[in-house]
């Protein structure tokens, strides 16, 4: 089940849901805005009850507190959060808090 809120940063609508964490890829990339982050793959349900396996970015802040705290388990549920984006299509970021 997903919950939509508004960021009162951009004052976009939001979606925060559940993923179920599969894997994540060892390679640091860098956005243009200089931040670092991992591509890992989640499984999630939508609100219409399909499964999808999509690939989403973990901030490499995020992954090192997860890294502290004893790392991601694969199959846990991890927060999913999806923001609108650019013409490229929407954001989704994935958090090392269940």
């Amino acid at each position: 089940m997903s919950r939509k809120f508004k960021n009162e940063y951009t004052g976009k609508t939001n979606i925060a849901t559940a993923a179920t964490f599969k894997s994540c890829g060892s390679a640091i990339k860098e956005n243009t805005n200089g931040t670092k982050f991992r591509i890992a793959t989640v499984e999630v349900v939508t609100d219409q009850g399909e499964v999808k396996i999509i690939s989403v970015m973990m901030y490499e802040k995020n992954f090192q507190l997860a890294e502290a705290d004893g790392g991601m388990v694969k199959g846990e549920k991890y927060l999913l959060t999806i923001a609108p984006g650019d013409h490229r299509g929407p954001i989704a970021t994935l958090s090392h808090l269940p």
